[in-house]
């Protein structure tokens, strides 16, 4: 399924309907993963997300679909961090929880 990601964000930059559907659909999913963590964790605002693996480092227009999802959902627009290891994610929120 990986490999078809570039076609799927392609044909998504074509203005391809079915393509822009899947996309929507996996950032609505995602984006209700991440509210379910914030929720569950009842985690203080303002609100970061640590991005990390190709996808979200590489489409720009689908990380702000996530946002946009997130924000939709929580009433707060995320504040997102990109980050290229996953481990420098998890210290980067690490170091926002111990400074607030």
């Amino acid at each position: 399924i990986a490999e078809l990601a570039p076609l799927v964000f392609a044909a998504a930059t074509r203005h391809d309907a079915a393509a822009s559907e899947i996309l929507q659909h996996a950032a609505s999913q995602l984006a209700a993963m991440a509210t379910a963590v914030v929720q569950t964790l009842q985690l203080n605002t303002p609100l970061q997300l640590a991005c990390t693996g190709a996808v979200l480092l590489n489409q720009h227009a689908y990380r702000s679909q996530v946002a946009a999802a997130v924000q939709s959902t929580l009433g707060e627009t995320p504040v997102i961090n990109c980050v290229p290891e996953p481990v420098l994610g998890a210290l980067q929120l690490a170091r926002g929880l111990l400074s607030t």
